[in-house]
């Protein structure tokens, strides 16, 4: 009979752990530029409701505004910190309303569109000439504008930035190291902002490979991802479009594809859409971050019942229906 107590004991099933009283909530915050206004508001809704914030993983905007945000845990510093950077030296120096100033332009006078015909033509030989157009050095002086120089590990909750291996296309998700090198390679824009090299790797924007980053955010543990899309919608009317146009909204239409198969591994999606916006349209951070509010709203119920199913049901998994 001892022995074949023994023998039980050695095969029995591992001891189950009690599960926490509630689920483990991650956001996974998309890129956008300017748009990224929307991942402020949303996140002033989640405050608002008692929405816990367990972990955040960002893409481009979204690793500025989600490192931003692990490391002090308020929405409303993030938005006061956005409004006083565009009001900013620092933001005036970088002119990354450029393009805005360019588009505003066209519809002016004929002197206003000489002038902006030689932009578009030097910014064209620019980008056609040169690796980059905003050095390493000239991009990290922005972001320090919002971060501090320490380490990613010393966030207050688990953050990862998503970046895209140049060389082999893969998604990188930084865990680890300094914070401003992990943000700074997801927002590296190909043929933009120089591209980070970091461990052995030429780094760009995140957003290459992986506009919203929802695996990222279930590798930092998550249980429920709130994921948040701040691109446009694939729907605006193309009639009269150029061939350099055309082009350009193909690519659009493939990079919308990739992120509506990325997103289907959400628990929650919240994604607003934005007409004819266009990521140097910092002009509109408020009304962005408006947007934000009223897309979370939308979503509280079903973020709110699903966080109290998961906690009465915690072994059932996204897309299970208890009894």
């Amino acid at each position: 009979m001892e022995i074949q107590i023994r023998r039980f004991l050695k095969f029995r099933l591992p001891t189950i752990s009690r599960p926490s009283s509630r689920p483990k909530v991650g956001l996974a915050l998309g890129g956008g530029g300017a748009r990224g206004g929307i991942h402020i508001g949303v996140l002033k809704v989640l405050e608002e409701h008692e929405v816990p914030v367990d972990c955040v993983a960002g893409t481009s905007i979204g690793a500025l505004i989600g490192a931003l945000y692990a490391l002090t845990l308020n929405a409303k510093i993030l938005e006061q910190r956005l409004l006083e950077y565009l009001q900013s030296e620092t933001f005036r120096k970088a002119r990354f309303n450029f393009s805005a100033e360019v588009s505003s332009e066209t519809k002016a006078g004929i002197f206003n569109r000489i002038a902006s015909f030689i932009k578009k033509e030097f910014l064209l030989t620019l980008a056609l000439s040169r690796p980059y157009l905003i050095s390493r050095e000239h991009f990290l002086e922005n972001l320090r504008f919002f971060l501090r120089e320490v380490r990613i590990e010393d966030t207050r909750i688990p953050f990862a930035a998503v970046a895209t291996d140049l060389e082999t296309g893969e998604e990188v998700i930084l865990r680890e190291g300094p914070l401003l090198d992990a943000v700074y390679a997801s927002c590296a824009y190909p043929g933009v902002v120089e591209a980070a090299r970091l461990r052995g790797r030429i780094l760009v924007d995140g957003g290459v490979i992986s506009m919203v980053p929802v695996e990222a955010a279930r590798q930092l543990g998550a249980d429920v991802v709130i994921a948040v899309n701040a691109e446009r919608r694939i729907d605006q009317k193309i009639e009269g479009l150029s061939g350099i146009e055309t082009l350009f909204r193909a690519d659009d239409i493939m990079g919308a594809e990739l992120t509506r198969c990325k997103t289907q591994g959400a628990d929650v999606l919240i994604f607003p859409g934005l007409g004819d916006t266009r990521w140097y349209h910092f002009h509109k951070a408020p009304e962005f971050i408006s947007v934000g509010e009223e897309a979370a709203r939308e979503k509280i119920p079903e973020i709110l019942g699903l966080l109290e199913k998961r906690r009465r049901y915690p072994f059932f998994t996204r897309g299970s229906r208890p009894g």
